[in-house]
């Protein structure tokens, strides 16, 4: 019930797909599976989402090399549709309940991401395709070197 009065601030939508899944896509060398857990449809577009219990941030998305990249991904690919928001839904018991995420314009989402490129949002999803493909082209070359991202902190409980 907290979710559903959580969502009724949001602008209006209509839920388009609930674990959609796309097969044989391909991306760069790559042929793909990907399932996204929700698509809404709004005036200005789709807005791909996706459900998480744990925490989850957007500015991830964001570098060279993004963690948790299935909606970034996803939202790179041909659409008949635009892209108007990707964002996380953080559904956690005893905490805030938040649809986090990018955004096309303000207001398709219920709060701005102070995170969010400045550049417009046509352009992050342009500059996502960009980086993904080449990670996928890395990936497919063999090329997978052992090169943490945080490190130290990504390697606090590795052998060594």
């Amino acid at each position: 019930m907290q979710w559903l009065e959580y969502e009724k601030k949001r602008s209006d939508f209509t839920v388009a797909g609930v674990e959609e899944k796309r097969e044989n896509v391909a991306f760069g060398p790559l042929e793909l599976t990907l399932r996204a857990d929700r698509i809404d449809r709004t005036t200005e577009g789709l807005v791909l989402i996706d459900y998480k219990t744990g925490q989850a941030k957007p500015k991830s998305w964001l570098g060279d090399r993004p963690d948790e990249p299935q909606l970034p991904l996803y939202a790179s690919l041909p659409a008949e549709e635009p892209i108007a928001a990707i964002a996380f839904a953080t559904l956690r018991t005893g905490k805030e309940l938040q649809l986090a995420g990018f955004q096309s314009s303000v207001g398709i989402l219920p709060k701005p991401n102070k995170h969010q490129p400045k550049e417009p949002f046509d352009k992050t999803l342009a500059g996502w395709k960009d980086v993904l493909r080449r990670l996928a082209e890395e990936f497919y070359a063999g090329h997978a070197e052992v090169n943490p991202k945080n490190y130290p902190a990504t390697c606090e409980f590795c052998e060594q």
